[in-house]
C-alpha cells in the first residue's frame, strides 16, 4: 500500500471515529465559497470560530479544538511530508 492510501485511509477512520464520538446535532451550518486551499472562509462567533478544509493538504496542519472544522468536497487528501494533527475535542462536520 502507498503512502498516499495508508493517509486517506487513517484520515478517512479518523473522520468516522471524531463524527461518532462527537455527535451529530441538529443544527444546521454553511461557510462560504473561496479559492480551493487546504482551509478557507472562517468565521467568529462567542462559540469559536468556523473553517472549511477542501482541497490536498500540502504542509503539516493542526486541527485545533477551539475552532469547528468542515470538511468541503469529495476528497481532502494529506500529501507526503505533510502531517494532519487533530486536537482533542476537535468538531469535525
Amino acid at each position: 500500500m502507498t503512502n498516499k492510501s495508508v493517509s486517506a485511509i487513517a484520515l478517512s477512520g479518523l473522520t468516522a471515529a471524531l463524527l461518532t464520538f462527537s455527535g451529530c446535532g441538529g443544527g444546521s451550518s454553511s461557510s462560504g465559497g473561496g479559492t480551493s486551499s487546504s482551509s478557507e472562509s472562517s468565521s467568529s462567533s462567542s462559540q469559536g470560530s468556523t473553517e472549511t478544509l477542501r482541497g490536498d493538504i500540502t504542509s503539516d496542519k493542526t486541527l485545533t479544538s477551539d475552532t469547528t472544522w468542515i470538511l468541503a468536497g469529495n476528497k481532502i487528501k494529506v500529501k507526503d511530508g505533510a502531517t494532519l494533527t487533530i486536537e482533542p475535542g476537535t468538531k469535525i462536520y
